[in-house]
């Protein structure tokens, strides 16, 4: 496996180039993991709408945080400043849920060894510290390669502003 340290990187780009390392993988290369902090966004899943996003475009503007479409499951998550986003860029050895929870057994592990109890939520697809989000997980599978993943919530600026708490 390939391991990638972006660094800073925008949304679309890092998406495009996941993309490509899947296509990579589907020709018999080698998988790949990414591993960046995004610029602010919102990413919408296949299943969220515009009218999902709580905040007003303005603010969102005045935030600078920009709204991206996303081919990953899931609603409106954030990317931004102060969590790591991890893309694991694999063929599937078992099925989706399988690799959401290996996901969230990553994340559980982190916090573990941090001296934190975390744990993952089917229903609200995430892992939790009590009512804090730790991490979001959405993933798309194609021809049993996956792409996208989990956002972890490393520093207490991964959340928006002006969010509520």
């Amino acid at each position: 496996m390939e391991v990638y340290f972006l660094g800073r990187a925008p949304y679309q780009p890092t998406w495009e180039l996941q993309e490509r390392l899947r296509a990579r993988v589907l020709r018999g290369g080698p998988e790949a993991l990414l591993l960046c902090e995004h610029s602010p966004v919102l990413t919408l899943g296949r299943s969220a709408t515009e009218a999902d996003i709580l905040a007003g475009r303005e603010l969102l503007a005045t935030h600078g945080v920009e709204v991206q479409r996303s081919s990953r499951g899931g609603q409106v998550t954030y990317h931004g400043p102060g969590q790591l986003v991890v893309y694991p860029i694999v063929r599937l050895q078992r099925g989706v849920v399988a690799h959401v929870e290996w996901l969230a057994g990553a994340a559980i592990d982190l916090a573990a060894s941090y001296g934190l109890s975390a744990h993952f939520d089917r229903d609200q697809v995430g892992v939790w510290l009590g009512r804090r989000k730790l991490a979001a997980i959405g993933v798309h599978v194609s021809r049993r390669v996956t792409i996208h993943g989990m956002a972890i919530n490393i520093r207490r600026e991964a959340t928006l502003p002006f969010a509520q708490r």
